[in-house]
């Protein structure tokens, strides 16, 4: 659920290559964010923020998964072993 959002994010931020800077190109007042679509030269530049919101992210489902597994092994307030049955 978490990567649809982040993904979309990425695609509406994404901006032409400046070639000369090797990052996005900041539009002036009334360009386009891109004046075509490519795989190769539409970019989004990362900021320093990015790697400590990536661990954030782990860590909040690595709560996630603390919950869910016992409850997946837990059914009707039995532990269930081996899984599959």
């Amino acid at each position: 659920m978490t990567v649809q959002p982040s993904q979309l994010s990425v695609f509406l931020g994404r901006r032409d290559l400046d070639r000369n800077t090797g990052e996005a190109v900041i539009p002036k007042d009334g360009s386009p964010k891109l004046t075509h679509f490519s795989l190769v030269t539409n970019v989004v530049t990362v900021e320093r923020s990015v790697p400590k919101l990536a661990k954030v992210t782990i860590l909040t489902s690595l709560s996630y998964f603390i919950i869910q597994i016992p409850a997946f092994v837990v059914k009707n307030g039995m532990v269930r072993w081996p899984l599959w049955l």
